[in-house]
């Protein structure tokens, strides 16, 4: 007897994208950050402030209650506009394979999430 795999209805789900901001129409309570080996949520009221940097490749450093989230990339400044309405729902890192995208689109190259 073999376990055969089901299809789900529609066929198969499109692939996550990569390296990109998720921002929210409704109201929403947490962040996540998907990092290549893990993922970190908190709520939305634990992030205290945040800073951008465009000197070089773009940084946004972002401080909640107890950590610190360092992000790099391109095109960070709708994360900025996202935090700014708190709408920010998700920042997912790209893989390093990843081929460029538009330059008009935002690309999350690494995350880095450390105590503070």
């Amino acid at each position: 007897m073999s376990i055969k795999r089901r299809e789900p209805p529609g066929g198969t789900p499109p692939a996550k994208p990569t390296g990109c901001v998720v921002v929210s129409i409704s109201p929403i309570t947490s962040v996540r950050f998907e990092l290549a080996e893990k993922t970190v949520c908190c709520p939305l009221s634990a992030v205290a402030r945040w800073e951008w940097s465009n000197v070089g490749e773009e940084k946004l450093i972002i401080d909640l209650a107890k950590d610190r989230v360092t992000v790099t990339g391109r095109g960070l400044a709708s994360v900025l506009d996202a935090l700014d309405v708190g709408r920010l729902q998700v920042l997912r890192e790209s893989p390093p394979t990843r081929a460029p995208g538009p330059d008009d689109q935002p690309r999350v190259c690494g995350i880095k999430i450390e105590p503070r």
